[in-house]
C-alpha cells in the first residue's frame, strides 16, 4: 500500500502501462474473489491514485479501464463510489463534466435522498447528454440501494419511475449482473431449465452464494413493487423468478 501512495499522478499516467494492468488484475483476482478491509483499503488508494490523473482518456487499455471503473461505481461503499467517479470524471467526456457535481451529491449518502429527488434524468434535456449521464446514475443509484434497501429504496424507485424504458433496463442489468454467465434466461422452459442447471453448478462450486441470490430476490421484490408498471420490467424477472423455482425444484429432488 505505501508504495502506492508513493506514486504521483504524474508518474502514474507515464507508467500506465504497468499501473493499469496491476489495477485490473487487482479488482478482479484480489477484491471481487478475496473481499477484505485490507484490499478495500488498497482499491481505495489505487482509486483516489487515478482520479489525480491529468487525462484518464490517455490511460493504457483505456477500455478494460473505464468498464472497470464503471462497475466499481455501482459498489455499495460510498468512498468507493466517490473515487470511482473521480476516476471517470478525469475523462475528457463534456456530458459527465456538465453534471459531475450532481453526480458527486448522490455518491454521499447523507445528501443522496434530497439531491435524487432535485436531480432525475429527466431535469436533462438534452437527450444526448442524458443518454451519456444514464450509466453513471444508475450505477451510482444501484450502489445506494444496496447499501441500505430500507433507508434509500423509496428514493431510488421514485428516480427511476421517471426514466424512460431504456434506462430501467439498464438498472434490470445491474441487477442481475452476478448472473450474466447464465445467459439469457427468457425463451422456452427448456432453456429456463438449463439456466437453473447451470445456477445449481456453480453454487456447489462456491462461485455464487445462496445468500447472493437472496439479496436479488429482495432487491427484484423492491423493483416490482414500485416499478411493475413500468415496461419491460416484469419480463426478465420473471423469467429469473421462474428459473429460481426450477433451481430450488432440482435442489428438493
Amino acid at each position: 500500500m505505501n508504495l502506492w501512495k508513493s506514486i504521483t499522478p504524474q508518474l502514474a499516467s507515464l507508467k500506465s502501462r504497468v499501473l493499469v494492468p496491476e489495477l485490473l488484475r487487482f479488482v478482479k483476482e484480489e477484491y471481487n474473489k478475496r473481499p477484505s478491509q485490507a484490499n478495500e483499503e488498497l482499491l481505495q488508494v489505487m482509486l483516489e491514485l487515478f482520479a489525480q490523473v491529468n487525462d484518464a482518456g490517455s490511460l493504457h487499455q483505456q477500455s478494460a479501464y473505464t468498464e472497470t471503473i464503471l462497475n466499481l461505481l455501482a459498489n455499495k461503499k460510498p468512498a468507493l463510489q466517490k473515487s470511482a467517479l473521480g476516476c471517470l470524471l478525469r475523462h475528457r467526456r463534456s456530458a459527465w463534466h456538465a453534471y459531475g457535481q450532481q453526480l458527486q451529491s448522490l455518491c454521499d449518502p447523507h445528501q443522496f435522498r434530497d439531491q435524487v429527488r432535485k436531480f432525475t434524468l429527466s431535469t436533462i434535456e438534452d437527450t444526448g447528454i442524458r443518454r451519456h449521464v444514464a450509466p453513471l446514475y444508475m450505477r451510482i443509484i444501484f450502489g445506494r440501494l444496496l447499501t441500505d434497501q430500507k433507508q434509500f429504496s423509496s428514493a431510488v424507485f421514485s428516480a427511476l419511475a421517471q426514466c424512460t424504458e431504456v434506462e430501467v433496463q439498464l438498472f434490470l442489468d445491474l441487477i442481475l449482473a452476478p448472473l450474466k454467465s447464465l445467459g439469457d434466461f427468457s425463451g422456452s422452459a427448456d432453456r429456463i431449465l438449463k439456466s437453473a442447471e447451470h445456477l445449481r453448478k456453480r453454487m456447489i462450486d462456491g462461485e455464487i452464494r445462496w445468500g447472493l441470490l437472496q439479496a436479488l430476490c429482495n432487491t427484484i421484490q423492491h423493483v416490482l413493487k414500485y416499478l411493475a408498471h413500468k415496461p419491460g420490467v416484469n419480463g426478465p424477472l420473471l423469467e429469473f423468478s421462474l428459473c429460481l423455482i426450477a433451481l430450488t425444484y432440482g435442489i428438493s429432488q
